[in-house]
This record gives structure tokens, C-alpha cells and sequence, in this order.
């Protein structure tokens, strides 16, 4: 930081300077004749308080670095296409409401971070940029995308999150090279059947939004490894998410699913489904949040499923620690206006939870070293006091030991805390240093 507040009077007549770092000197414009500085190839300007660019900015026709973000800019101007050497350009966090048709002259242009502005508009002009690799319009006010977006051969990562978008252009499966494509916070409703050519998308992400159904094309994007579509409406998965092979993370929390299809066996990769509150609930009736929220195909799974056929025929994985049980609505809740005419209520995670069988789980699976007596306030252990603990290692660190012992509420020199922090259920364990026996 250094707060200058303008343009030092001389620099502009450096006119072989080639790099140029003002950040966060509190600039709240720039000199008429900064355009005289033609042979700047880097330009930082970044964390001021700049409202518009002087004309002149046209002549920096060398420029291939430009960070003009977090300041107070409210458009790119027309001339702003006179940069035709401009690789690489961040104009996050202004004020931006519009781009200029020039901004398409931009032909070199590989990276543009365009995020937390206010821009509600994309020009068209923006499809001939065939150079773009990764383009950030986040947090914006977009509400419709050129529809010849797909021409954008070479992005890789799109962003889009945090904007107005109720729709995508079919020509989006255009985007042949694109990796991630990030949707976030929107108000899709559904994602278009041409998403299967996108054949090297790896990151879908589309929570927060409206969908409803995704088309079965999905299955096409075979190198996916990451879908995301938690707080959506999504009733039924297609069959043809099976075919995503190196799926490795799949979160569906916050939708109305009541079943699973089967064909997610076949994604041999994946590591966790995330499932949490999905059972349609009465809207504030229940509070309760499930915490049973991943599934881990390796390993032990967290929440165990079983086959079944729903009523179309399909195989289908259920769970019996959530069975989906239809009910007729309360009289309390006959008053809201829930989903519609066909809204079918179903109990919440809470009420359908078979509490027997998630005990006999638990105590199946659970593995008790230290048992607390509330009678005698102490911890007792079922190990003997003097074994050496973990025997991989023999427990001996610089000639010393450690051996687990008793100990009482009073003890708070040992436990650093007071007794109530303890109450009778807690679980403690106390290891103490003694020195080990020779051999």
C-alpha cells in the first residue's frame, strides 16, 4: 500500500516502461496522457478508487496483462477493444453494468475474471473470442447468454454461479474442451439434452437452482468426477448417471428423491453420496436435519442400502434406515400451500427413522476402549492397566511409557477444566508418562 493519490507527475514520460504496479495507492483516476506509456506489457492497478479510463487507454496496444479490479468502473468503453494483445484481464469486484461490443476485438484474450460486478448482459461479440480458456462472470446480474455461446471452442472453465439464469442455450454443448462448468445459485430449471457433447467435463455444479428432472444424455459425460445439485427439486436420478464411470463424488442434498437408481453400482469410484434431507417434508413443521449424509462405496458405508424395484419396474438401492412412507397431511398443515396439485407429503427424516435398527447398528458397529461409571465418577478400562499402548509402536517414546488411569471429577489439575465440563455420559480417556522398564 502506498497512498499516493495520483499518478506521479513524470512517469508518463517513461516511455520504455514495460511494467507498471499501482496497487492500492488510492488513484482515483488516471492522467489524459497515461496512453503515452505504448509499451507497457503489464498493468496493475488493482484496490483503488479508478471510475472511468482515459481514451487514451487505447494506445497501450502491447498490453497483455491487465488487473483493473476492485475499483469503482462502471463499463469497459468502446476503445477498450483496441487492446488486441490482451491475454490475460481482471476487472472483478467494480461496478461494471454493460460490455462493449468491442470487448469481441479482444482476439488474444485467454483468461477474463469478470465476477461481482453488475453486469446484466453479455454482447454476442464475446463468441468470437475463440482464444478464451477460462471466463469468470459470476455474482452478476445475467440473466440470458448469447446464444452462440457454444463458438467458445477453448474455454475450459465457465462460471456462472450467482446470477439470473433461467436457461441455457443448447448451443452450450459447444464447449468441447470445457472441464468445469459452474452453475451455482441460478434459476435453472432443467440442463439442456446437448450437455452431452461436452465429453471432457469433469466438475458439474449446479446447486441452489429450480431443476426439476436432468435429461439422460447426463450419462454421456463419462469423465465426469464431481456432480453437484444440492437445493434443487430433482424428484428421480436417470439411470444413465451409471454410465459416469469415474464418478467420484455425487451430492444430491435438499431434493425430493425417494429412491436411488441402481446403476449408481456401476460407479466403482465413488467415494461419497451426500443424501441429507431429501424425504419431502411439511414446510416448518420439522426441524430435524439428517446427519446420515455419506455413503462410501469403499469401506464401510455409513448408510447401508439395499436393492429393490420401484413401481416402473427399474431396480432401484433403498435405504430401511429411511423408509419412504407416504402419509395423509395433519389437520395442522392442511392450511399450507405446498408444491402444488400434485404434491404427494412425506414424512420427514425424523418421523420416518427407524430408531431400533439405527441402535442395533450402532452398537453393532461401535467400538467401546473406555466406559464411564457415573456411581463411582471415575473412567474404568477394560484394557489391563499396564499394556502397552498402541503395541505397533510399544508405546515407548524417549524411554517413557504410557499407561491409561483412573481418575476423578477433582482431579482438575489433570483435566485442565472444570468437573461440569464432563457430564456422567462422557467418554474420557487419560493417558500419563511412566517410565518403561529395561528390555
Amino acid at each position: 500500500m502506498n497512498p499516493l493519490g495520483r499518478v506521479p507527475e513524470g512517469v508518463t514520460q517513461i516511455l520504455s516502461l514495460t511494467h507498471l504496479y499501482m496497487n492500492d495507492c488510492f488513484l482515483d483516476y488516471l492522467p489524459a496522457n497515461f496512453g503515452h506509456l505504448s509499451q507497457l506489457t503489464a498493468l496493475e492497478l488493482r484496490s483503488n478508487n479508478i471510475k472511468y479510463l482515459p481514451k487514451s487507454f487505447a494506445y497501450l496496444t502491447v498490453l497483455a496483462r491487465l488487473d483493473i479490479g476492485a475499483n469503482d468502473l462502471t463499463e469497459l468503453p468502446e476503445f477498450f477493444g483496441s487492446l488486441a494483445c490482451l491475454e490475460q484481464l481482471w476487472a472483478d469486484r467494480n461496478k461494471i453494468r454493460r460490455l462493449a461490443n468491442s470487448f469481441g476485438h479482444l482476439s488474444a484474450l485467454e483468461f477474463a475474471e469478470l465476477s461481482c460486478n453488475c453486469i446484466s448482459e453479455i454482447p454476442e461479440s464475446i463468441c468470437r473470442l475463440s482464444r478464451l480458456r477460462e471466463l469468470y462472470l459470476n455474482e452478476n446480474m445475467i440473466a440470458k447468454l448469447p446464444p452462440d455461446i457454444g463458438k467458445l471452442t477453448s474455454v475450459t472453465s465457465l462460471n456462472l454461479s450467482d446470477n439470473c439464469l433461467s436457461e441455457l442455450p443448447v448451443s452450450v454443448g459447444g464447449l468441447h474442451e470445457l472441464i468445469e462448468l459452474n452453475l451455482n445459485k441460478n434459476q435453472l430449471v432443467t440442463l439442456p439434452c446437448e450437455m452431452n457433447r461436452l465429453v471432457n467435463l469433469r466438475f458439474l455444479y449446479a446447486d441452489a437452482n429450480k431443476i426439476s428432472s436432468l435429461p439422460k444424455e447426463i450419462g454421456f459425460c463419462t469423465k465426469l468426477r464431481v456432480i453437484s445439485l444440492a437445493k434443487n427439486q430433482l424428484a428421480t436420478i436417470p439411470l444413465e448417471v451409471g454410465m459416469c464411470r469415474h464418478l467420484r463424488v455425487l451430492t444430491l442434498t435438499q431434493n425430493r428423491l425417494v429412491e436411488l437408481p441402481y446403476s449408481l453400482t456401476n460407479c466403482k469410484l465413488l467415494n461419497a453420496l451426500w443424501l441429507s434431507e431429501n424425504q419431502v417434508t411439511l414446510p416448518k413443521l420439522e426441524t430435524f436435519q439428517s446427519e446420515f449424509c455419506m455413503f462410501e462405496f469403499q469401506g464401510s458405508p455409513l448408510l447401508p442400502f439395499q436393492a429393490d424395484t420401484n413401481e416402473q419396474g427399474h431396480k432401484i438401492l433403498t435405504s430401511y434406515l429411511f423408509p419412504q412412507q407416504r402419509v395423509s397431511p395433519s389437520p395442522s398443515s392442511a392450511h399450507l400451500d405446498l408444491a402444488g396439485p400434485h404434491f404427494c407429503p412425506e414424512i420427514s427424516d425424523a418421523e420416518s427413522l427407524t430408531s431400533s435398527v439405527w441402535d442395533a447398528e450402532y452398537r453393532k458397529r461401535c467400538k467401546v476402549a473406555f466406559k464411564f461409571d457415573s456411581e463411582h465418577m471415575r473412567v474404568q478400562s477394560d484394557k489391563p492397566r499396564n499394556v502397552y499402548y498402541p503395541k505397533e509402536s510399544n508405546n515407548v517414546r524417549g524411554g517413557q511409557k504410557l499407561t491409561p488411569c483412573h481418575f476423578s471429577y477433582s482431579d482438575e489439575h489433570i483435566l485442565g477444566s472444570k468437573p461440569d465440563m464432563f457430564p456422567p455420559d462422557s467418554v474420557v480417556t487419560y493417558f500419563v508418562s511412566t517410565p518403561s522398564s529395561p528390555g
